[in-house]
């Protein structure tokens, strides 16, 4: 934990607060925030958004890659459960902006990352999530399909070695696959494994993204 001195003396304002039993405390994001205990006590925090969260939703994301640290939980897989829960979102103008700017990122990140790979047979292979084989049992379940490089949850897509499937990166770090992992396979041995997005899903995208290009893969 950071000591308040250190802010203090660089002319950040700190502002400290006596909670008591029933009591509630909002922090609000980017705030840094810290606390402990005067003694015995049961305490609880919980995470909650409103819609104009979403922004702060994904600069969370990008801040946390930039630093590599493990993230609390994934912004994509959020936005695809939501989309699930039917149209309590779906219908919401926030939700919608959201969902297609998410979509718009990783359609383009699907084929930046496709056209790294040379034509014909060593073309990266592209595969749906459920042939993709759970790595070893050793491997922690929050760390399944976290990027290697940044730490990021790679629940949309992500580029796997077909050696081992211990060895991840997100779309965003494909192009490190080759000096990154152990393994001394070629640098086509990969696979992109992805979510089949729904025509629903395909049908915001089209608000932003122009028809005359080039069909992302696993649409349908």
């Amino acid at each position: 934990m950071l000591s308040p001195e250190v802010l203090v003396g660089r002319g950040v304002d700190v502002v400290t607060c006596d909670q008591r039993a029933g009591e509630f405390i909002v922090t609000f994001p980017q705030s840094y925030h810290a606390g402990f205990n005067q003694g015995l006590n049961f305490n609880e925090a919980v995470n909650f958004a409103t819609p104009d969260w979403m922004p702060y939703g994904v600069s969370s994301v990008d801040r946390y890659r930039q630093y590599a640290r493990h993230p609390v939980f994934s912004h994509d897989e959020l936005l695809m459960t939501m989309h699930d829960a039917g149209p309590v979102y779906q219908t919401q103008a926030w939700f919608r902006a959201a969902l297609v700017d998410m979509l718009r990122g990783e359609l383009a990140e699907r084929l930046r990352v496709r056209a790294l790979w040379p034509a014909g047979a060593d073309a990266l292979r592209e595969a749906p999530w459920n042939e993709f084989e759970p790595p070893d049992a050793d491997v922690p379940e929050d760390a399944r399909q976290q990027c290697l490089v940044c730490r990021a949850f790679s629940y949309l897509s992500a580029v796997v070695c077909d050696c081992s499937s211990n060895y991840v990166t997100c779309l965003r770090h494909a192009e490190k696959v080759r000096g990154l992992f152990s393994c001394r396979c070629a640098a086509t041995a990969r696979t992109c494994f992805g979510v089949e997005l729904t025509c629903v899903l395909c049908v915001l995208c089209v608000l932003r993204h122009p028809p005359s290009s080039s069909p992302p893969f696993f649409v349908r």
